[in-house]
């Protein structure tokens, strides 16, 4: 005999052996289930996407037996390459965005939103090529202008481009500077998935030279400087290989990306962006469900939750 109760996007599943009448009821056995939880493809609704190591443990504070993941299959298979480029761009100085001109549904970015410190700045549109001059005013502070993706929505979260970094996940920018100095920096972030212990993070600093060793800062965050002979130059950043420096780094799904330039002591630099690209090279559901597999096996075992 089994029994369900409903409980705000849970159930209570109550197992009881077959008996025979006349005789009392057994004891149930109870069990808490969480269900349509999104796995690797994790966006479940909120403003920070949440690993599955995440949803594992929040599970375990409140007593869950099991979880029942259940993706979406438009968010699962089949990852289109996101391509912008700036040909039909707009800069709008007082709404702060650059407006990309793209069409398509609501899972495009259509702009890139500016933030920052900086107060001495300039953005122009050539082309294809979008222009930025930042001088700083003085001072040992840097002054920096960083620009980060965004939809229609406001803030790009991962629902409008849901990627998890074992789909193979590459980002490609083709960039040039002048002004790269000790008093200057150009930098590309990515803010990954939450963990039990925090958020992860993906940060690489544009130097000449060599590229560096990660550098793995507490449990949350690989450091990287990424080393070009000189510009222009295509930058190209492997999300899953620097993830996995992290614990637990393939249980992630990208939540944002920005790229950032500073600059300090009076230092004026000058960078043009000609276009961003977000590619999977492995886009295929089959590969996913493999990751998930294994994640699932991996906490069943660490949390003693039934996945």
């Amino acid at each position: 005999m089994i029994r369900f109760a409903f409980i705000a996007g849970a159930i209570l599943l109550c197992v009881a052996p077959a008996f025979s009448f006349g005789s009392p009821p057994p004891d149930l056995e109870c069990y808490l289930v969480q269900m349509h939880l999104h796995a690797h493809t994790n966006h479940n609704g909120t403003d920070l996407p949440a690993s599955m190591e995440w949803h594992c443990a929040y599970a375990g504070m409140y007593g869950f037996d099991i979880i029942w993941w259940s993706d979406h299959s438009e968010l699962f298979d089949e990852y289109e390459d996101i391509r912008v480029s700036f040909g039909k761009a707009m800069y709008h100085k007082g709404a702060g965005n650059i407006n990309l001109g793209l069409s398509g549904g609501r899972r495009h970015l259509s702009m890139l939103n500016l933030s920052g410190t900086a107060d001495s700045y300039s953005i122009r549109i050539e082309g294809t090529r979008l222009g930025i001059e930042l001088e700083s005013l003085g001072g040992s502070d840097f002054d920096i202008l960083r620009l980060t993706p965004a939809s229609k929505r406001g803030p790009v979260k991962t629902v409008d481009y849901c990627r998890p970094v074992t789909s193979g996940l590459r980002f490609e920018v083709a960039m040039d500077m002048t002004g790269l100095s000790n008093d200057s920096f150009l930098r590309v972030g990515f803010d990954l998935a939450a963990h039990p212990e925090g958020r992860h993070h993906l940060l690489f600093d544009i130097v000449r030279g060599e590229d560096s060793e990660p550098e793995v800062i507490g449990d949350t965050l690989v450091v990287q400087n990424m080393g070009i002979e000189g510009f222009p130059a295509r930058l190209n950043f492997d999300l899953e290989s620097a993830a996995a420096h992290l614990p637990d780094g393939y249980d992630n799904t990208l939540g944002s990306l920005f790229i950032e330039v500073g600059a300090r002591r009076g230092a004026a630099v000058e960078v043009a962006v000609d276009s961003l690209i977000l590619v999977s090279d492995r886009p295929s559901g089959a590969n996913q469900y493999r990751v998930i597999l294994h994640l699932a096996e991996r906490y069943t075992d660490r949390y003693g939750i039934t996945q």
